[in-house]
């Protein structure tokens, strides 16, 4: 799925997370053979899916027919998006893959003091009621549905949880100002998802759940992301001219990186556990013959490492030499 329009409206307060966010994308359910667009709903303040519908299409002459009115917004099977004098130029934001008609200003989000801050304040839990609303709008009328019965099989629905969990990250960190890379293979096979922030040179490394189950964001953060698993997953990109650019940027600005996983719960609201990256781990991950890795490697290393302990050079140098003295003393 691409998309090509990507609509922000933002009030002249820079508050981060005060999005409310609909993103209009496809779906396409093989054992059914329904297709269509999939209108999702996201209030990035509280970190909460309200709503998501799914509208197949019956028809193919009919694309350019209206296929979905919203309170603040219409749009048609091309996903061409209309916009209802309700759609509020300082609180909300639209994602398409088609195009939007009446837009008045279109701007990116203004660089953040700094953009890791909204992310830490994330509850590491979320509880509430169940009150995402999920509606298919079949030939019988609209029928409610809900996180186990998305499709037909089981295996279906495993795989559209996750695309829901994916994208409501996506929409998270796009209203932070992050831009996502790419980084899974033909096989979906890599990180759920990489983004880049180009102010503050950040990169964030994410995991997207969509499960039912008591595991808790944090348990995903340690399993899925550890170090060791992100190498692994990062030389899974095909592309040698972005796996090279990432671990560039992770090599030299580990102190840099961070690992957030989410987890999207029944209630609609997303758990969220975040952690900087461990530059030792990683560096042993990325090279598991250190004693053998060039000067440079090592270099980067220690200087990651230094970064990550908050030490100066100084203090660094003095260690080093309390070290080797009582080293000499000991011999």
């Amino acid at each position: 799925m691409w998309y090509t329009t990507l609509l922000f409206y933002f009030s002249a307060i820079p508050a981060a997370l005060s999005l409310l966010f609909m993103d209009v994308g496809t779906f396409s359910f093989k054992e059914t053979g329904e297709k269509g667009i999939r209108i999702i709903v996201f209030d990035t303040e509280k970190q909460q899916l309200t709503s998501v519908d799914y509208i197949p299409l019956r028809n193919p002459r009919l694309k350019e027919k209206t296929a979905f009115r919203h309170a603040h917004f219409s749009t048609d099977f091309l996903g061409h998006v209309t916009l209802s004098p309700s759609f509020h130029p300082a609180t909300m934001a639209v994602r398409t893959f088609g195009k939007i008609h009446n837009k008045h200003q279109v701007s990116t989000l203004p660089p953040c003091t700094h953009p890791l801050t909204p992310l830490k304040r994330m509850p590491l839990q979320k509880k509430g009621k169940a009150s995402v609303t999920i509606t298919f709008h079949g030939t019988h009328g609209p029928e409610k549905r809900n996180f186990s019965s998305l499709c037909a099989s089981a295996n279906a629905n495993k795989i559209e949880r996750g695309r829901l969990g994916e994208t409501v990250t996506d929409l998270t960190f796009l209203s932070l100002g992050f831009h996502k890379i790419n980084g899974q293979n033909a096989s979906n096979q890599g990180l759920d998802g990489i983004f880049w922030h180009a102010h503050g040179n950040f990169l964030v490394l994410t995991e997207s759940k969509c499960r039912s189950e008591s595991k808790r964001a944090q348990r995903y953060l340690e399993d899925d992301l550890a170090e060791a698993k992100i190498v692994a997953r990062l030389r899974e990109i095909k592309d040698p001219t972005l796996q090279k650019t990432l671990f560039h940027q992770m090599d030299t600005h580990a102190d840099h990186t961070q690992k957030m996983a989410q987890r999207l719960t029944a209630s609609g609201f997303m758990e969220s556990a975040l952690s900087p990256l461990n530059p030792i781990l990683y560096f042993y991950a990325r090279y598991p013959h250190m004693q053998k890795a060039p000067l440079t490697v090592k270099k980067r290393m220690l200087t990651s490492i230094l970064k990550a302990l908050g030490l100066s050079k100084a203090e660094a140098v003095h260690i080093c030499n309390h070290t080797l003295s009582e080293h000499k003393a000991n011999i």
